[in-house]
């Protein structure tokens, strides 16, 4: 979020339109975001303004967006049910095909198991893990393809 006035984008001044201001009495435009960085000063007679009606801008700036195009394209990686007593699956959604491999560890840093090593096609697959039930335990699984790491941590419960 962004302000112009310098006031805090998150005090609910997301309107941004301010009419009290004098005509000629602004000559310039510095924009600050919330973490403090501010733009380089920009003249206010460079800007060039569109004062037509908004629905004539509308009309004439219309872009079409495909489905694919709006949602962004990453790996993931779910774990359910979390805590699981003795089984958890994993949901993996990869962008890019790779060799990789899923593994647990303990929260000492020792590999319980690696239940997944190979290639990865770009798609959405599913693991399941089957543990033996012991006492309840924290777990940490990591998903690598490539160069890539992810990681999540799982509730071993004793049920």
């Amino acid at each position: 979020m962004y302000t112009i006035d310098g006031t805090d984008p998150t005090a609910g001044n997301t309107n941004n339109f301010f009419s009290n201001l004098g005509v000629g009495s602004v000559t310039t435009i510095k924009v600050k975001n919330s973490d403090g960085c501010s733009a380089s000063p920009v003249n206010c007679a460079d800007i060039v303004s569109d004062c037509s009606a908004p629905a004539a801008r509308l009309a004439n700036n219309t872009t079409t967006v495909k489905p694919a195009d709006i949602t962004e394209k990453r790996t993931t990686i779910k774990a359910f049910p979390n805590p699981f007593s003795d089984k958890v699956k994993f949901v993996v959604t990869v962008t890019v095909s790779g060799t990789g491999n899923l593994e647990v560890y303990n929260t000492m840093g020792q590999k319980i198991k690696t239940f997944y090593a190979g290639l990865i096609t770009a798609g959405t697959h599913t693991f399941e893990l089957s543990l033996p039930v012991k006492n309840t335990s924290n777990l940490v699984y990591i998903l690598r393809i490539g160069d890539k790491k992810m990681s999540g941590t799982l509730l071993q419960m004793n049920r």
